[in-house]
């Protein structure tokens, strides 16, 4: 009878058991995706309650699994890969690291500098490491693709989108193999395996690498403002100018991409420079000028605000409107947004537009017909434009301030110079330097003669025939 009676009680208790299972596994089943409608009912409410992981961006059930196994050894575990992936770094063990970085994402999939770290080893450290070009853009594209999935996995997190801007415009288009890179973004060099496009994973639209980065930093701002996590990267009106910069970089990169581009495609990219610089002027001044910005200890301002705008933000912050004005000015030098306003007005000015397509036919002439006469009189033309427009724009800036603030705008018209004077010595007309040349002010500025003279020899060695 006792027997029995224990039998049956464990009979009842298991009964229980699986009785309590049904709403366990109801309420609490883990999500499997992103999606609100995945996992059980209290993973959905805190998905609508913006409270659970599915919240925060794709999930990995196997990082949710991972931290449910070691408990509170979590973060003893993540210690110790750091210092392993740390060690792996150190010795170039790039296929252990790949697997160790993975490891902690399984733990820590929502700490941002796992994603940067492991980006910037693809990106940089592990890419340096090859020889063929295509190949090292392979790795850069696995480090872009690598932290792709990071702005996936946290969705509310700024800075991230803003570090793939920053990886898409910078490494893509200032790197020593610019020139292939940003053609790789758009057709990768393996055609076969994209039919001649690009690699969706890093470019879905097959558009230029700094209008990517503009996508990104977008998505970057979207977020801070949204403001469910504040980002920490840099001062809030420095942060939220890049996607207009990107504009800028675009615009310069299709002026420079002319020396190289077919003759017929060079009307056409000097077009589409001028009408983004217009674009950039109005963007810059209507959207990223007319701004309000909330910052700490100097309260609510615009870039460009009014003083009755900024009277208006002095009472409601309980300051003066002098502290407001002195604000205001020390964020537009910060950012630079008066010479930025002058450069895209410059730019999108048709005699500027002129004056860079004339430089590039001048170093054409140079370099490919070998037509002296006909190169020494397009750089003087374009050199006499160029100069009437840093005229035209000096302003409180001074005659060479374009040049001397914007380092890409000087090496322009340094190239420029040092291939006329070199054009004069091979016509046997040599440049007096006291003679009144086009754009001898900048030429002789002391604050360019390190840039002249790093360009010189870079000259020199190319007309040696060791490097271009």
């Amino acid at each position: 009878m006792n027997a029995l009676s224990t039998r049956n009680r464990k009979l009842v208790y298991m009964g229980i058991v699986l009785a309590l299972l049904v709403p366990i596994i109801y309420l609490g089943q883990p999500p499997t995706t992103g999606a609100s409608a995945s996992g059980g009912l209290i993973s959905r409410m805190r998905f609508e309650e913006d409270l659970g992981e599915a919240s925060l961006g794709d999930v990995d059930p196997a990082s949710t699994s991972m931290s449910l196994v070691l408990l509170g050894l979590r973060g003893i575990a993540a210690n110790i890969l750091w210092m392993q992936a740390e060690e792996e770094k150190m010795t170039k063990q790039w296929s252990q690291l790949e697997r160790t970085v993975e490891s902690i994402l399984l733990l820590q999939p929502h700490f941002q500098s796992v994603w940067k770290f492991q980006c910037w080893n693809l990106t940089y450290n592990v890419s340096a490491e090859c020889d063929a070009v295509e190949d090292r853009y392979f790795w850069v594209k696995r480090g872009l693709i690598f932290l792709t999935r990071g702005v996936d996995r946290n969705r509310y997190i700024p800075e991230l989108p803003h570090d793939a801007g920053d990886f898409s415009g910078k490494k893509i288009g200032r790197a020593d193999e610019r020139e292939f890179y940003r053609k790789f973004f758009v057709v990768d060099p393996d055609r076969e395996r994209f039919n001649g496009g690009p690699d969706k994973a890093v470019n879905p639209d097959g558009i230029d690498n700094y209008l990517r980065a503009r996508e990104w930093y977008q998505l970057a701002n979207d977020r801070a403002d949204l403001g469910k996590v504040q980002q920490h990267k840099m001062d809030f009106p420095l942060f939220f100018a890049y996607p207009y910069r990107s504009l800028f970089d675009y615009a310069t990169a299709q002026q420079q991409d002319a020396v190289n581009a077919p003759l017929e495609d060079i009307p056409s990219l000097f077009q589409d420079a001028q009408q983004r610089w217009a674009e950039a002027a109005r963007e810059w001044t209507s959207i990223y000028g007319r701004k309000v910005f909330t910052v700490p200890i100097f309260g609510t301002l615009q870039i460009d605000g009014t003083e009755e705008e900024l009277a208006q933000f002095a009472a409601a912050d309980n300051m003066s409107l002098e502290q407001k004005l002195v604000f205001r000015d020390r964020y537009q030098n910060t950012v630079g947004y008066r010479f930025w306003k002058t450069r895209c007005e410059v730019e999108a000015e048709t005699e500027m537009s002129d004056a860079h397509r004339l430089l590039v036919e001048g170093r054409r002439k140079y370099e490919r017909d070998q037509d002296m006469v006909g190169a020494e009189e397009a750089y003087r033309e374009g050199l006499l434009k160029m100069q009437s427009m840093f005229q035209k724009f000096a302003g409180e800036f001074g005659p060479n301030q374009l040049g001397i603030d914007d380092r890409d705008l000087a090496e322009e018209v340094i190239k420029a110079l040092i291939f006329y004077r070199s054009t004069r010595e091979l016509l046997g007309n040599p440049v007096d330097e006291n003679e009144d040349y086009p754009m001898r002010q900048l030429w002789i500025d002391p604050e360019m003669q390190s840039q002249i003279k790093e360009l010189l020899e870079k000259f020199q060695r190319w007309q040696g025939g060791l490097t271009t």
